[in-house]
């Protein structure tokens, strides 16, 4: 088979600029969506500064004690001047001021009352954490019932984009795994990919060549599903051998489009670099694809499509 990244790219580059805007478009609804190549559009996030200053607020809070806390802030709205040792000045205190000071330092009814608001809102770890536990629950889930089944559905939208014959891919392509029979297998699929690839990460090495192992699946999901959950591991393990390192060295080509995607605040991304990448990693797929047909590896057959292999010779 025939490697040539440069070709790749050129290919990809034509692919994508004729279906400019929507290739586009589906890149940046499944970065905003699923998370991939998200950095993008981090552009369209909004700085919240009361967030910061909230946190300032309670960072600054935790550094008293709860009856300090009470003076401190009395302070800062005027009510209760500078404590000093001299028994004139405290005298101009009066007796209002003297009681709050006296309610912060005798633990009355309305410190006790501020204790338990506080500890029930700021210093109980148990609610942020079950909090915490539950948001990533939600996300989690999202990404296994949505964001995968979006990423696999962009492989295949890159896949049909790349057909010579004039056809303008429609966004809705991206939505290709919610068909029926299909939605299923690929959540599942991908949700052991990820398991696998965490697990792997463990071993750190393991972890990298794993991932590129695996790096086929979504495409495979996308191609042809009719194979099994193990058979779809074994096919993309197949097409791997030998074309990891290969893989490694197209990704990390693309290292100074990144640069430039950051250094334009993600612009550059949303509009070029992104669909970019994408179009190239599907050319690479397609190559290691055409060989695999090619020389009969297991299971692929199920790869054989009239829609893709009309080139199908074309890295050969």
């Amino acid at each position: 088979m025939i490697w040539d990244r440069k070709r790749f790219k050129e290919k990809a580059k034509k692919a994508f600029i004729k279906n400019y805007a929507y290739t586009v478009a589906v890149c940046f609804l499944v970065a905003f969506i699923a998370g991939e190549s998200s950095g993008s559009v981090k552009i369209i996030t909004k700085y919240d500064s009361t967030r910061e200053q909230a946190a300032n607020v309670v960072s600054q809070i935790s550094k008293y004690s709860d009856q300090q806390a009470i003076i401190d802030w009395l302070n800062d709205i005027h009510v209760v001047q500078e404590k000093t040792d001299n028994i004139e000045e405290s005298s101009k205190k009066g007796l209002y001021i003297s009681a709050i000071e006296d309610c912060a330092s005798n633990n009355t009814l309305l410190l006790r009352q501020y204790e338990a608001y506080k500890a029930f809102t700021m210093n109980d770890k148990s609610i942020m954490a079950i909090g915490i536990g539950i948001g990533s629950l939600i996300i989690l889930l999202f990404d296994l019932l949505i964001g995968n089944t979006l990423i696999v559905g962009k492989r295949r939208f890159f896949m049909e984009n790349r057909i010579k014959n004039g056809y303008r891919t429609p966004i809705g392509t991206i939505l290709h795994c919610f068909k029926k029979g299909l939605y299923g297998k690929t959540v599942k699929v991908m949700f052991f990919r990820d398991l696998y690839t965490f697990l792997w990460m463990f071993t750190v090495i393991g972890g990298i060549i794993k991932f590129y192992e695996y790096r086929a699946i979504p495409y495979i999901l996308a191609d042809n599903i009719q194979l099994s959950k193990k058979e779809i591991f074994m096919l993309s393990k197949s097409m791997m051998k030998g074309y990891k390192w290969k893989f490694f060295v197209l990704d990390i080509s693309f290292i100074p489009w990144n640069i430039l995607e950051t250094v334009t605040l993600g612009i550059v991304g949303i509009f070029y670099v992104v669909p970019y990448i994408a179009a190239t990693k599907t050319e690479a797929y397609m190559a290691i694809r055409s060989e695999a047909v090619a020389i009969n590896k297991p299971y692929s057959e199920c790869l054989k499509n009239p829609l893709f292999d009309e080139n199908i010779d074309e890295y050969l």
